[in-house]
């Protein structure tokens, strides 16, 4: 594969899109519990895909400043680009208050 870097951090930009933009909001609203467990099963599938992709090879893939396996970049690229796209929803949605 070219670019395998390119391929996980797609999917996961991808998978989130659509879990935030469109998925979430019909299903979860402003739900925190409904969300995380939707969210988790979201994490489910990008890591499947991954899996399927990668699962097996011996790529090192590079994250900046270390090497890491598909498994850890995968982990690692999913939490990083959920970070903005959950303060987002969380702001828009107000699903602070469902903490409470």
């Amino acid at each position: 594969m070219h670019n395998p870097e390119l391929i996980i951090i797609l999917l996961n930009i991808s998978i989130l899109s659509f879990s935030y933009f469109w998925f979430f909001p019909r299903i979860a609203g402003a739900n925190a519990i409904e969300l995380a467990k939707y969210d988790f099963i979201s994490f489910v599938v990008a890591l499947s895909i991954s899996a399927f992709l990668f699962y097996g090879s011996y790529i090192e893939f590079d994250a900046l400043f270390f090497t890491l396996d598909w498994f850890w970049f995968s982990v690692l690229s999913f939490f990083t680009f959920e970070i903005p796209f959950a303060l987002w929803y969380f702001n828009k949605h107000d699903v602070w208050d469902s903490l409470n």
